[in-house]
């Protein structure tokens, strides 16, 4: 998909790897306001997100690294849902000014 985007975007004068690369890149954000080049790559950038569905693929497969990320540490994230569900209620009452 970042293969697609990539070409796409060096047919319309932009040479980056992938859509992360271009806010690396420091001469597009040269200035507080954005400049004619500025505006044409994000055009350039929305409509190759929108032809090749760049978000809808970056989100599924971000989605399925973190649910596996989810269930390669279920019992360390259990642990911390269960300390967060004693913390909270402290930490709610420190900043209401009680304390238990």
């Amino acid at each position: 998909m970042f293969t697609k985007w990539s070409a796409y975007m060096k047919e319309k004068g932009y040479s980056y790897a992938t859509p992360v690369a271009v806010l690396e890149d420091s001469a597009i954000f040269e200035s507080p306001t954005a400049g004619s080049r500025e505006i044409n790559m994000a055009v350039a950038d929305v409509q190759c997100k929108k032809k090749h569905n760049v978000v809808g693929v970056w989100s599924s497969v971000e989605m399925a690294y973190q649910n596996v990320a989810i269930e390669q540490n279920a019992e360390e994230l259990s642990e911390i849902k269960e300390n967060l569900r004693h913390q909270i209620p402290t930490a709610n009452s420190v900043m209401a000014g009680r304390t238990r």
